[in-house]
């Protein structure tokens, strides 16, 4: 199932979406880590993309933003190694959402 949801991500049109998607990939990574942990990178670089993206729903971002920091938080060597491989601006909104409150 995991390689079909993830053919078709990141979102290109249907932003009301995001938060069921990043709900669903929240319940993934805490209930079956080893799943998706070959997926993280992309989960990461996707929602750097979209968080900000004015066509997100503003009730989607606190969903986004808890994925990111729930990664940050749990599988800290992980996460900065993706964040190494983001450019500058994605870095920086990573950064700024997971120093929101």
């Amino acid at each position: 199932v995991l390689p079909v949801l993830f053919q078709h991500l990141p979102l290109r049109e249907d932003f009301a979406e995001a938060i069921s998607v990043f709900t669903c990939l929240n319940l993934l990574y805490e209930q079956h880590f080893t799943q998706i942990e070959p997926y993280l990178p992309k989960c990461i670089e996707m929602a750097a993309l979209i968080i900000d993206d004015e066509r997100v729903l503003p009730e989607a971002v606190p969903v986004i933003r808890e994925f990111l920091r729930s990664i940050y938080t749990k599988h800290s060597v992980a996460f900065v190694q993706v964040m190494q491989t983001l450019n500058e601006p994605l870095r920086v909104i990573v950064t700024k959402h997971l120093q929101t409150n």
